[in-house]
């Protein structure tokens, strides 16, 4: 499943995930509220479909909660490298994003630079490709994905990897992984 933290209404949104090793792939969507200390679902609405291995964050400029990548898994599907976007003030999802960017891909890292209005992923892995250690910023502006090439010593090839975003230093920070991709 992804999380991210509505600051605005204090509650964490819970998107997607699977039950049991992968047998059954979820596309609901639950919050937790803090003032009240309690779960609820949200009413399904068109979106992204069922997804595990995504990621998400939270642009609070625009009130929204992004999720990139993942997949289903179910009848041959792979992973995609779709952004979608949920708006809770309407209880809807938005595609935002499908091509022009990182590779498909699932059990990566994400980040979310507010100052540039950006998401950027790290890492990963997709069924018949392998897994990857390359890092792409997603621009809500433009609506367009640039690689990028980090300086210094890059972390190795995998997935399954956390990252966070350090805003006094703009920079994203990751830590973890595995540099093997299980299916």
């Amino acid at each position: 499943h992804s999380a991210a933290w509505d600051p605005v209404r204090e509650r964490m949104l819970v998107f997607g995930g699977s039950v049991g090793e992968a047998s059954q792939t979820l596309d609901d969507l639950w919050v937790y509220d803090t003032n009240s200390n309690s779960w609820s679902q949200l009413p399904p609405s068109a979106g992204p479909g069922p997804r595990q291995g995504h990621s998400a964050v939270w642009n609070t400029g625009g009130d929204e909660m992004l999720i990139f990548g993942g997949g289903s898994f179910r009848a041959g599907s792979d992973a995609n490298a779709e952004v979608w976007a949920y708006s809770p003030s309407d209880n809807t999802w938005q595609l935002k994003n499908s091509s022009g960017g990182p590779a498909k891909r699932l059990r990566h890292a994400a980040a979310w630079d507010e100052a540039r209005q950006a998401m950027l992923v790290f890492a990963g892995c997709c069924s018949g490709t392998g897994w990857f250690n390359d890092v792409f910023s997603y621009s809500l502006a433009t609506n367009s994905w640039t690689e990028h090439t980090p300086a210094g010593i890059v972390p190795p090839y995998t997935n399954r990897v956390r990252a966070t975003w350090d805003p006094a230093r703009r920079r994203m920070m990751v830590f973890g992984g595995i540099g093997q991709c299980f299916l």
